[in-house]
């Protein structure tokens, strides 16, 4: 369900236009790996969260 979710909304902002989407994830959260098998990468780490970016289309 959430592979599913998360696929529906990033093929919605890439049908609305935007080139990358982004979330703020806990280190310990285990959805973290969904979002990397997803294509989502690690671009700015916090004391106990990551920031992670989905490049959607290259501008």
């Amino acid at each position: 369900m959430g592979r599913a979710l998360l696929a529906e909304a990033a093929r919605q902002a890439a049908e609305r236009g935007f080139a990358r989407v982004c979330l703020s994830v806990e280190r310990a959260n285990r959805a973290r790996r969904l979002y990397a098998c997803e294509g989502f990468t690690t671009v700015a780490s916090g004391s106990d969260s990551d920031t992670m970016v989905m490049v959607l289309s290259e501008r």
